[in-house]
């Protein structure tokens, strides 16, 4: 027999222990194997110079609970008698400084595992670190002091507890929790086509979503952005300027583990106003207004006046119908936009333009009557002439004939072929906008 720092080393075979390493706060339950241990209450382990009491369970296996302790490796060994105690081998127990989890990123993930978990906290950087989830064993990378990368087993649907491990003892002084779930599918998004340009909200419909703050969508296998679960069966996904063509749609759930199902977004060009027809109207609004343009193939299409957004009808791709909205005098730009939660488009230099203008009047004429045969040059007198493009008289319901404007307050226009009689007569700037005084010549 020999002396080994007041530990005696004999043909008593003790050969190895399990763990190898535990906290500095004690209670890591440690399993010692070998020959002829004996059940008696005088059994007990030792770790270093403290002795504690051990468990029996067969001649040939020992459970000792690790006493607290500072960091470091210390001898243990095992007395039947409480008194000759036997080296365990060569093998030494670690004392580590406990570990602590702050967080999991992501904390969800399908079934299937193979998620990339990272594990924030403290006391992270042992040798032979490990991560348990549930019941389920897995290695771990070392990045540093305060980060592990753990990739997670396949788990049953539901909760499991996460350790960090060391040698295979508990490391960490609390737990922290991964949510095991079926992955998710997707079903269809809504609207299935968008313009390019702009910001949309799409609807993406399926199965299984779990509510994860990590939610992400991709678009065309690049471009993410974040989601918002709505329910197990919809998330809404808010995606910035897209490529024109067919994308692919995907959801992660845990912003990292894509769903093995995706979805085609039809991605349109940006609709574009060239013209507007007419282009000009009473600021009071309400003037008929034909939008001339490209790629009007949604049936959601708008049109903005300045930054005034009015519905148009959709007549085909290249034509809208609208009417303008009331505004203050002066010239504006028209631009078409797609309602599908687009943000205001960008004002585009070469836009075309609406000119708002103060009603016209006609206060009298000169002369007030004329010949049956016409010809006659009649001066229209009265306010907020302009000049157009569609200067114009209306007698009755006769069509309008073109007329000269001479001044803001003078038109002078000619008279066509009339029966006898009083005629209400109209000055108009685009032959949609007429004035309603009821002059009568």
């Amino acid at each position: 027999i020999a002396e080994v720092t007041g530990v005696q080393t004999c043909a008593l075979p003790i050969f190895s222990l399990s763990p190898s390493a535990g906290s500095v706060l004690g209670n890591t339950a440690v399993s010692i194997f070998g020959v002829n241990f004996k059940e008696s209450p005088m059994l007990s382990c030792r770790f270093g110079e403290v002795s504690t009491v051990a468990t029996f369970l067969n001649s040939g296996l020992l459970v000792c609970m690790t006493p607290l302790a500072q960091a470091g490796r210390v001898v243990v060994s095992v007395a039947n008698n409480g008194q000759d105690h036997v080296m365990v081998g060569d093998s030494l127990f670690e004392f580590r400084n406990e570990a602590h989890i702050a967080a999991l990123l992501p904390s969800v993930g399908p079934v299937n595992g193979g998620t990339s978990v990272e594990v924030t906290g403290s006391n992270l950087d042992h040798d032979h670190m490990g991560c348990r989830f549930g019941s389920t064993h897995t290695s771990a990378t070392v990045v540093s002091s305060s980060l592990l990368h753990c990739i997670t087993p396949s788990q049953q649907v539901g909760s499991a507890a996460v350790n960090v491990m060391s040698r295979g003892a508990v490391l960490a002084t609390n737990a922290a929790s991964f949510a095991f779930g079926l992955p998710s599918v997707l079903k269809a998004v809504m609207p299935s086509a968008v313009s390019g340009m702009g910001s949309h909200v799409l609807t993406i419909t399926g199965h299984e979503f779990q509510n994860s703050e990590h939610m992400v969508c991709r678009f065309g296998g690049r471009a993410l952005t974040g989601a918002t679960w709505r329910s197990v069966s919809q998330i809404l996904c808010s995606p910035g300027p897209l490529g024109v063509g067919n994308v692919t749609v995907e959801v992660a759930d845990n912003g990292r583990d894509f769903s093995s199902t995706f979805l085609t977004l039809e991605v349109l060009a940006t609709p574009t106003a060239l013209s507007v027809i007419p282009s000009n109207g009473w600021s009071t609004g309400g003037t008929p207004v034909t939008v001339l343009g490209t790629n009007f193939v949604t049936p959601f299409v708008g049109c903005v006046f300045g930054n005034i957004e009015v519905d148009c009808e959709r007549i085909d791709r290249s034509k809208l119908h609208c009417l303008a909205p009331s505004q203050t005098t002066g010239i504006v730009r028209v631009l078409a936009k797609v309602w599908e939660g687009d943000s205001a488009p960008d004002l585009r230099a070469d836009a075309p333009t609406f000119r708002y203008m103060e009603p016209w009047t006609i206060e009298r004429f000169i002369p007030s009557t004329g010949w049956t045969d016409g010809g006659t040059a009649l001066t229209v007198v009265g306010k907020h002439f302009v000049q157009t493009d569609g200067v114009s008289c209306k007698f009755g319901s006769v069509e309008s004939v073109t007329a000269i404007l001479i001044t803001s307050s003078e038109i002078i226009c000619s008279t066509p072929r009339m029966s006898e009689g009083d005629v209400v007569v109209e000055v108009t700037g685009n032959a949609l906008d007429y004035s309603a005084d009821g002059a009568v010549f």
